[in-house]
């Protein structure tokens, strides 16, 4: 049975559904770095994340609770009143409920400015709460639906707008200020994530197979993000959507020695998720010209794709796929891959890191290309579909991942690591190997091969870019990408792949007919 304050908590949650991100966003990394964070305190009772704010976390010792707007702007500020506005209507609600426990509103933030507590004369301007009332108004009484009949039908900033102007007044206002915490000393991504994984592998999981310490925290971080993405599903029939989403602190430790102390496939997943963050690392790190807008939708790209990795790499098909598409072997080292012991799959799959970097870099950048008209938009449900890999790749083909993007000519593609410049033609020849009996149409691969060739050909001939004629049968095209720039500094210019490296010829070079 609940309490009256755990009553109300779940309440919250009413009028929240249309605006509920998680559908869409599925958490980004950010933010459930600091669900994580939280749930690794022993005095936490529980967090659900997506819930009343991006994290919303109750404390065992002083029985407070908080609500977090996690914000990640590495290249901008955070603007204040909006934020204010957000955290401010939430606390008023709970006033609403009659909520009597402490309620420590957050912002949790890294970004270029380190900002500091509005104060009440700045909530009570427009930009702010726009309400200066010194005499509190008379609430609903317990019970009530007003708030279901007159604001949460109401799109957000309306809703918040006629909950401040009905029931906002300035004691409330100073009682939240004095409540607020700023939280300015949240570090990148890369440390922040680093640093929790650092905690996770000081959890005692006794009997863990895994020796390596390097990869034992990749594959902990990897599960315990997959632990909160978890709670971004819909419930069980049955289930309220409070009870689905929170995690406690015991359950989520039992949660990961359960999965950390037996080979389990979900252990490679989690090992290929933290393989695409330190990818977004990377390109964070060498592409400082990228505005605040591209990087998050970068980042929402990676976020998706990192989710993806984790259910692609969590079955052995999943991984065969995978290392068919990008590994520089011949097709006989990967023979019965499927029927390998996991510790075996996933050092095959460890061993490949720097050629899956380069897959994703191709992709990711074609993502970002080809959907460019979205950055610095609010990005609806439908919208959000066109961020995540697996809308490009034909799930009926289980062989390898086949890609076909909106406006490419050829009707299948792959895309393909880059040869090692020091045995290049091995390179190709073990690729073509793996491809010959696939027959994609184009292979996206950076490097010095171009041009229209056939899987009939000798690879020699391939090697010296003998290209074949229009009439030739079983034809296969390979890109160079040169048109495609994923290097230092690069990211942030865009690209027109419609008229590059979509067409059927390479616009850089004369092919031989």
């Amino acid at each position: 049975m609940l309490d009256a304050n755990s009553q109300i908590i779940m309440n919250m949650h009413q009028g929240e559904k249309s605006r509920d991100a998680s559908s869409k966003v599925c958490g980004f990394l950010f933010q459930d770095l600091i669900a994580l964070d939280k749930l690794l305190n022993e005095q936490t009772e529980y967090v659900c994340s997506e819930y009343v704010e991006d994290v919303f976390v109750s404390s065992k010792d002083t029985g407070a609770v908080y609500i977090i707007q996690a914000k990640y702007r590495p290249q901008s500020t955070v603007t204040l009143s909006a934020v204010m506005r957000d955290l401010y209507y939430q606390y008023l609600r709970l006033q609403l409920y009659g909520y009597t426990g402490k309620v420590i509103p957050v912002l949790a933030m890294h970004c270029k400015c380190q900002l500091s507590k509005p104060t009440l004369a700045e909530m009570q301007g427009k930009d702010y709460i726009n309400v200066c009332r010194t005499k509190k108004p008379l609430f609903p009484p317990k019970g009530s639906n007003w708030l279901e009949k007159n604001v949460y039908q109401l799109k957000k900033d309306d809703a918040e707008n006629t909950c401040f102007n009905k029931f906002a007044w300035n004691d409330s206002i100073e009682n939240f200020l004095s409540a607020l915490e700023i939280q300015n000393d949240y570090k990148v991504l890369k440390q922040y994530r680093r640093d929790i994984a650092l905690k996770l592998d000081k959890i005692n999981f006794s009997g863990c197979p895994i020796t390596d310490d390097s990869m034992r925290q990749n594959v902990l971080l990897g599960l315990a993000i997959q632990y909160i993405q978890e709670t971004y599903s819909e419930p069980p029939v049955g289930m309220d959507i409070f009870s689905f989403r929170k995690r406690s602190h015991d359950e989520f430790v039992q949660y990961l020695s359960n999965q950390i102390c037996t080979e389990t496939e979900e252990n490679i997943g989690a090992y290929l998720r933290t393989v695409a963050f330190d990818c977004w690392d990377t390109v964070e790190k060498f592409n400082k010209q990228l505005t605040q807008e591209q990087i998050d939708m970068l980042q929402c790209i990676c976020d998706n794709t990192a989710d993806w990795l984790f259910h692609l790499g969590s079955t052995p098909q999943g991984q065969l796929q995978l290392l068919n598409t990008v590994s520089m072997r011949d097709r006989d080292s990967l023979f019965d891959f499927s029927k390998w012991c996991i510790v075996k799959r996933r050092q095959i799959i460890c061993e490949h890191h720097d050629a899956v970097n380069t897959f994703l870099c191709y992709l990711w950048k074609i993502l970002f290309d080809i959907n460019s008209n979205l950055i610095g938009k609010t990005i609806t449900n439908e919208e959000m579909t066109k961020l995540r890999p697996e809308t490009y790749f034909d799930t009926r083909e289980k062989r390898y991942l086949k890609v076909a993007f909106p406006g490419e000519m050829a009707s299948s593609a792959v895309i393909l690591s880059a040869p090692n410049c020091a045995h290049s033609d091995q390179d190709l020849t073990c690729t073509f190997e793996r491809m010959e009996p696939l027959r994609p149409e184009k292979w996206y691969m950076c490097g010095k091969y171009h041009g229209k060739f056939s899987y009939d050909q000798n690879v020699a001939e391939i090697s010296n870019n003998r290209s074949v004629s229009e009439i030739h049968t079983n034809k296969f095209r390979i890109e160079c990408m040169d048109c495609i720039k994923v290097d230092t500094n690069c990211w942030w210019q865009l690209e027109a792949c419609n008229s590059t490296i979509f067409l059927d010829n390479c616009i850089n070079y004369k092919e031989e007919e």
